[in-house]
């Protein structure tokens, strides 16, 4: 370097004396000299931009950028200057200069938290050059480079959605090989970084839309980084149902089956164990993510078809519900508990579900689906998709004759409750009104496959009466069926038929037999004693009632009495209860009158004259309210 630094050269000269500069280890000559040559590096870069010495300012740029990414020791006396002067100029100009700008702050901000913060404000700028195509992979380098551990930056691209670009840029595949990696992260903690309010607005739903095109079409190295991605906005309820659109729906179903069949046998089961319902999800989230993605999948693609949108959008000649069907054949794979939700909420109409009870070939698979005791998952949603079509009385018959009674007392003989609860659920929907179905349970004998301590031959009601006294494990939902209150309103609906039947020789019969059963009323009981649902409450003082018709049935209601002693009481309480909510003596007062009348109409030998005299004085008490 001749004469004064970096001031009277020509401009090739300077680009020759800036090269061999920066490409020492330390600058030659005296501190002061160094110190006067770095000082005039800015001065001769601006004045060639400034006189329009366009190649001679790019170059000078380049040979900056490179000796940053080279050479740490020129970053403290030049990054001032130029992080400033790059920052400032990013934006709507040639790609030669804005290139050069991106390395520079590239290179500056790498591991710099300091220069990160200068160059954040400008993080719009650097993100507006991926518009061209020949900026791309620099101007993606710099922006992982300033967001890379450091949180103000990625709170600024999600500020300015930066995942909107690049979600768009991947699913329009015009992110090159060796940046998508790049543009994964970026997108992942831009994500991350997103408010709630930002998480469920509209740009969201196609920057979902976007991410699921991309993981669909794309390389397997990022696939599972877009699963995150997905499955992080699916776990907002409200996102869910902004989920809208029948193409984005399709798509979502397509990602589910296109995940679980890349899963193992080990890990096909390993979901459906996880899908089980839990007393305590919160603490039996699945460690495996391959397992926890399959769980989330399942989840939010059933809470979606929920939606009005969904159902709006789909019906059974849908080709995405036959693509679903078929999922409900062995082997079977976690979208067919999915399946059994969506059907279950096509079944909006009776129209619907008359016509899902009419497919013959979807109740053969549903019973196949039922024969699988080691997935409780599946069996719950099959069971609740059954109690569905169990709505329009007409399919009440068709599902008795398919063999569904028999199927539930399998279920009912588990140990899971919320399976056993969903299926003693289908048989109160099934009996009630239906004659077929209340002989088959009366008469026919439980099935084999039934597990029970009971003789073989004993009838299924018999077993269902068994069954509901049997200790259960905790319901891991409030919101989930009770076996033992649902097989309660079983027996309740068989009464509620017998008494409304001509009393014909048969009727008589079975009336007779199901005293016998040991201990028919204690259901019953149960299901008026529980306080947690006011309406099997009723339901139950309402089967009391129909049991103390005849001296058999009052027989079962008086042994109730004896092997609970505050069963009466408790039926006094009740009825003075509703009847200081009702003037006119509702419906519950009336049936604790019929069930008291009965006792005393027909009272059995063991009664016992204390018993018998506390019935009449509780029946005077409540007589007088009715006058």
């Amino acid at each position: 370097m001749s004469g004064t630094p970096f001031m009277d050269q020509t401009s090739g000269v300077f680009l020759t004396d800036l090269q061999a500069f920066l490409d020492q280890d330390s600058g030659n000559g005296t501190e002061q000299d160094t110190n006067l040559a770095l000082s005039r590096i800015p001065e001769r870069v601006r004045g060639f931009s400034e006189q329009g010495e366009e190649e001679i300012y790019v170059k000078a740029l380049e040979i900056i950028g490179t000796a940053f990414g080279q050479k740490k020791q020129w970053h403290s006396p030049l990054w001032e200057f130029f992080l400033d002067h790059a920052s400032r100029n990013l934006g709507p100009s040639n790609d030669e200069r804005n290139k050069q700008y991106l390395r520079i702050v590239g290179n500056l901000v790498a591991d710099n938290d300091a220069n990160r913060e200068i160059a954040t404000p400008s993080l719009k700028a650097i993100a507006s050059c991926l518009e061209s195509e020949k900026l791309r992979t620099t101007a993606l380098a710099v922006l992982l480079n300033l967001c890379n551990d450091y949180e103000p930056a990625q709170a600024e691209a999600a500020n300015i959605r930066l995942d909107a670009t690049i979600a768009n840029l991947l699913a329009a595949e015009k992110v090159p090989e060796e940046a998508i990696e790049h543009a994964t992260d970026l997108l992942s903690w831009t994500t991350d970084k997103l408010s709630p309010d930002q998480m469920k607005d509209d740009m969201s739903v196609v920057v979902f839309e976007n991410i699921l095109t991309t993981a669909l079409s794309h390389d397997e190295e990022s696939y599972f980084d877009y699963l995150a991605i997905i499955t992080h906005y699916l776990q907002d309820p409200e996102f869910q149902q902004k989920m809208t659109s029948p193409q984005l729906i399709e798509k979502m179903v397509d990602l589910v089956l296109d995940y679980e069949s890349r899963l193992t046998p080990g890990e096909i089961g390993d979901s459906f164990q996880a899908l089980r319902a839990k007393t305590n999800s919160a603490t039996e989230t699945p460690e495996d993510t391959t397992i926890l993605f399959m769980v989330q999948l399942v989840n939010a693609l059933s809470g979606v078809s929920s939606s009005d949108a969904f159902i709006g959008a789909f019906n059974l000649q849908s080709p995405l519900i036959d693509k679903l069907k078929s999922k409900l054949q062995a082997p079977y794979s976690p979208s067919a508990v999915c399946a059994c939700v969506i059907l279950g909420n096509l079944a909006t109409s009776d129209n619907t579900t008359i016509a899902m009870a009419k497919d013959s070939e979807l109740l053969e698979h549903l019973l196949g689906v039922l024969d699988e005791q080691d997935k409780p998952a599946l069996l719950f949603a099959a069971a609740g998709l059954i109690r569905h079509l169990a709505f329009p009385e007409v399919n009440r018959t068709i599902l008795g004759e398919a063999g569904f009674p028999e199927k539930m007392c399998v279920l009912i003989s588990g140990q899971d409750p919320s399976v056993r609860g969903e299926a003693a659920a289908v048989l109160a929907k099934l009996v009630s009104n239906n004659e077929y179905n209340i002989k088959k349970i009366s008469n026919c004998r439980k099935p084999d496959k039934a597990v029970s301590e009971l003789h073989p031959d004993v009838v299924m009601l018999w077993f269902l009466v068994d069954e509901a006294l049997r200790p259960s494990a905790p319901l891991p939902s409030s919101s989930m069926r009770n076996a033992g209150i649902e097989i309660g309103k079983v027996v309740v609906a068989i009464l509620r038929w017998l008494r409304r039947s001509e009393q014909t020789e048969e009727i008589k019969e079975m009336t007779e037999r199901m005293s016998y059963i040991p201990p028919v009323g204690r259901p019953v009981a149960r299901l008026f004693r529980q306080r947690f649902y006011a309406d099997a409450r009723s339901e139950g003082l309402l089967g009391l009632g129909l049991l103390a018709q005849d001296s058999d049935g009052a027989d079962v209601v008086v042994s109730e009495m004896k092997f609970d002693d505050g069963l009466l009481d408790a039926v006094k309480e009740f009825a003075l209860e509703q009847r200081k909510d009702d003037k006119d003596a509702g419906r519950d007062f009336q049936n604790a009158i019929v069930m008291l009348h009965g006792l005393l109409k027909y009272p059995p030998t063991d009664m016992g004259a204390e018993l018998k005299e506390k019935v009449e004085e509780v029946q005077k008490e409540l007589s007088k309210l009715m006058v």
